[in-house]
């Protein structure tokens, strides 16, 4: 199954290479674990990055995840022009942490 998935990533990666795109985070909370969802936005169409499950929904945590996300693409020759998400508190006050600190 890791084959398959890494395949589909990896094609994912060659389609959005020197493309700019927006990133979306979705957090969620099922069954007592914190998750992310992940999507990718570019001009034509939309890309699903994935699903994670994080520890919690920290700044710390999230700032991680973007930070590997933005390398991973940035690597890829892929502009992130955009980091938006959803109205969960937890990643408002995730963003709003880490700009504050930063």
């Amino acid at each position: 199954m890791d084959l398959l998935v890494d395949k589909i990533k990896k094609g994912m990666l060659n389609e959005i290479s020197r493309l700019p795109v927006s990133l979306l985070f979705d957090g969620m909370r099922r069954w007592s674990n914190d998750y992310q969802g992940i999507i990718l936005f570019t001009t034509k169409r939309l890309y699903l990055w994935g699903i994670i499950r994080t520890v919690d929904s920290t700044v710390l945590t999230i700032s991680n995840e973007v930070t590997e996300i933005i390398d991973t693409l940035k690597n890829n020759e892929t502009n992130v022009i955009a980091i938006c998400c959803d109205n969960a508190s937890s990643n408002i006050k995730a963003f709003n942490g880490y700009v504050e600190s930063t």
